[in-house]
């Protein structure tokens, strides 16, 4: 195929899903737009292949969320599809680059949310802050759960649940997926603790009593002496948990 074949293609994209190669789970996906399409320009096609897997993996998706080429950047200057005989050398590499980098830092990061983090996530801030789609599967989840297997679990917890009410909506699911881990038991214990105050149990409503938290359940099994405290905590309490929080 020519040089162009691939802007061919890229044009009948409408969206992009772009991942560090060896983390298939913390995408981005966004739409094409034409700095995108100028940016991976080729000049040349020397034939030669890279032995290594690549830094960037894009998959350009069709209207219909199909894949229409997969296309792998390495080193920053030359990429590999399928279409081509060899790698291809960018026109500008700076100019990819630098479109990933906008594009990685797209989303502000919340103040209260960064300030509520874990100590012992503080390392990974960064990368928690990358406008990415995190599942419970994904690499930095599991390192945050290592991570905090090294803290007291009452502490972990607390740190968790603070972190959990702490605001940051758009980047609501990390706490809320390293949560979802915590066994219940271990969160009504440290809801019991002296130092659980009103952040921790504003912590507490959003992940039991939230559209996007455990199971309906779980809150009627915590102990009562939390479970009221909790209803007070959440203020208007929705229907369904009424009487899971103020049985006896």
């Amino acid at each position: 195929m020519t040089l162009t074949a691939l802007d061919d293609v890229v044009r009948k994209a409408s969206h992009v899903r772009f991942t560090e190669v060896g983390t298939p789970d913390e995408f981005v996906e966004v739409g094409v737009d034409d700095e995108l399409r100028a940016a991976l320009a080729v000049e040349s096609s020397p034939g030669g292949v890279c032995a290594c897997r690549g830094d960037v993996r894009f998959e350009f998706l069709g209207a219909r969320r199909e894949v229409l080429a997969a296309v792998v950047l390495h080193h920053g200057i030359t990429l590999a599809w399928n279409g081509w005989h060899g790698h291809a050398v960018l026109s500008d590499g700076e100019a990819l680059r630098a479109w990933l980098r906008r594009r990685d830092t797209a989303r502000p990061a919340d103040e209260d949310w960064v300030a509520a983090i874990p100590p012992a996530l503080r390392g990974l801030t960064r990368r928690m802050l990358r406008p990415v789609r995190w599942t419970a599967g994904s690499r930095l989840l599991a390192q945050a759960r290592t991570l905090l297997g090294a803290v007291d679990p009452v502490t972990g917890t607390l740190q968790l649940l603070a972190w959990r009410g702490s605001g940051g909506a758009q980047h609501a699911e990390i706490p809320a997926l390293l949560l979802l881990a915590v066994p219940l038991s271990k969160i009504g214990t440290a809801l019991k603790d002296p130092r659980a105050d009103e952040r921790h149990y504003a912590g507490a409503v959003r992940h039991l009593l939230g559209a996007d938290g455990r199971e309906r359940s779980d809150a009627g099994r915590l102990p009562r002496s939390v479970r009221m405290r909790l209803a007070d905590a959440a203020g208007e309490i929705p229907e369904w948990a009424e009487p899971l929080l103020r049985k006896a």
